[in-house]
C-alpha cells in the first residue's frame, strides 16, 4: 500500500513540475515562463495577457451609432489622433517608467505607440484633498496628486454635427471631452490696439490660441490639416442673453479649431433639445486623460432613470452681463452654468469643419 501511495506522489511531481515526460522525448524539468509560455510549449493557467495597445481603427470614414441616451442614430468620424485611455497595465507601465525621452511631440515612444507620460497635481475647481470613498468619484478626479500615469495617443473620434454628402463638409465636435484647460489666465481686463478688451472675448483668449495653434499641430497629420477648413465665427451675439450690452459686441474669429458657441450647444440644427433645460444629448463623457489632469466625473441620472458619468464643458459664449465669466455646459446636460474664465478645470469638446476630398 505504502509502494502504491509512493508511485502516484511520484508521479503528481513530475506531472506538476515537468514536461515532456514519457515517450514525448523532452526532459523533464521546472516551467520557466515568459509572457505566459514555456519553452516546451506549455502555458501558464494563472498568466493574463499584457493590455493590448494596438487599435486597427478606420480613419476619414463616417460610421453610424446608435446612442442609447438619445435614442437616436448619429454619425462619427475619426480624425486626428490625441492621448485618451490609461495604459495600466504593470507590464507596460514599469517599462514606461524606465524611459525619460519624449519626441518633438511630447510623447514617449513605445513598442509602436505614442505615450504621454501625466504626473497628477491637485488642482480641482472645487474638490478638497481629504474627500475620499464615494465623494472622489463626484467631487475628485479619483487620481493622487503626486502619481504619474500614462496615456496612449490614440485615433480621435468627433461627432458628426452637420453633414453635407454632396460637398464633402462636415461640422465636428469630439465625442468625448479630451482635455481640461482654463479659458483665460485671469479676469483683468486689458488693452489691446487701443481698444477695451474683457477677459472673457474669445478672440484673445488662452483657450483659442491653444486650439488653433498648439491642439490644431499636435492633433493633426500634415495631411488631415489640409481637410480642415478655416471658418468664420460670429462672437457679437455669442452671448447667452439676448440683451446684449455694448461690451459684448466682439468681432468675429476666423477659426480652424474653435469651441462651440451656446446658441449653438441649443440648436436643434446640431442634434440638441433647444428648450430642454437638462438635455441627454448634451451630455459628455471626460477621456482618461482628461480626469487624470483634473476634470471631475459626476454620476448622473437620464430621463429613464439609468446611471451615467458626465462632466462640465465649455463654450465660448459671455455668461449674461458679466465680462470675466464664460458658459458651459452642466454635467447634467444644463446649458446655463456659469464659470469665472480663470477656473482651472473645465472640460473641452473641440469643434472644427472639414472637407472630405
Amino acid at each position: 500500500m505504502k509502494k502504491y501511495l509512493l508511485l502516484i506522489l511520484s508521479l503528481t511531481i513530475i506531472l506538476v513540475t515537468g514536461c515532456g515526460t514519457g515517450g514525448s522525448g523532452k526532459t523533464p524539468h521546472t516551467h520557466t515562463f515568459t509572457e505566459g509560455v514555456c519553452s516546451c510549449g506549455e502555458k501558464d493557467p494563472n498568466y493574463k495577457a499584457p493590455q493590448n495597445l494596438d487599435n486597427n481603427i478606420e480613419m476619414h470614414k463616417v460610421f453610424y451609432k446608435y446612442d442609447e441616451l438619445t435614442k437616436s442614430e448619429y454619425g462619427y468620424i475619426y480624425i486626428g489622433y490625441y492621448p485618451q485611455s490609461e495604459i495600466t497595465d504593470e507590464y507596460h507601465t514599469k517599462k514606461l517608467d524606465k524611459i525619460t525621452e519624449v519626441n518633438e511631440r511630447g510623447y514617449i515612444e513605445y513598442d509602436g505607440h505614442e505615450v504621454m507620460k501625466v504626473t497628477v497635481v491637485n488642482n480641482h475647481i472645487y474638490a478638497s484633498p481629504e474627500q475620499s470613498g464615494d465623494d472622489i468619484f463626484e467631487y475628485g478626479t479619483g487620481y493622487a496628486p503626486g502619481t504619474t500615469h500614462y496615456f496612449l495617443v490614440e485615433p480621435l473620434a468627433w461627432k458628426v454635427l452637420k453633414y453635407n454628402e454632396f460637398t464633402g463638409e462636415m461640422v465636428l465636435q469630439t465625442e468625448n471631452i479630451i482635455d481640461t484647460r482654463r479659458y483665460y489666465e485671469n479676469e483683468d481686463t486689458r488693452f489691446i490696439d487701443g481698444r477695451t478688451v474683457y477677459a472673457n472675448e474669445y478672440e484673445h483668449s488662452e483657450i483659442r490660441k491653444w486650439l488653433n495653434e498648439e491642439f490644431f499641430n499636435l492633433c493633426f497629420t500634415s495631411e488631415e490639416q489640409q481637410l480642415v477648413k478655416e471658418v468664420i465665427n460670429q462672437n457679437q451675439a455669442a452671448t447667452k442673453s439676448q440683451n446684449i450690452r455694448e461690451e459684448y459686441v466682439y468681432n468675429d474669429t476666423h477659426d480652424l479649431v474653435y469651441l462651440m458657441s451656446y446658441q449653438e450647444a441649443t440648436s436643434a440644427e446640431f442634434g440638441f433639445a433647444p428648450g430642454k433645460l437638462c438635455d441627454p444629448s448634451r451630455f459628455a463623457t471626460a477621456s482618461d486623460f482628461a480626469n487624470a489632469k483634473g476634470l471631475i466625473k459626476h454620476k448622473v441620472l437620464d430621463d429613464e432613470g439609468y446611471l451615467i458619468v458626465s462632466s462640465i464643458w465649455m463654450t465660448r459664449t459671455v455668461f449674461e452681463f458679466n465680462t470675466y465669466a464664460i458658459s458651459y455646459v452642466g454635467y447634467d446636460g444644463s446649458g446655463a452654468t456659469d464659470f469665472y474664465v480663470d477656473a482651472p478645470n473645465v472640460g473641452i469638446r473641440p469643434c472644427c469643419t472639414i472637407v472630405l476630398k
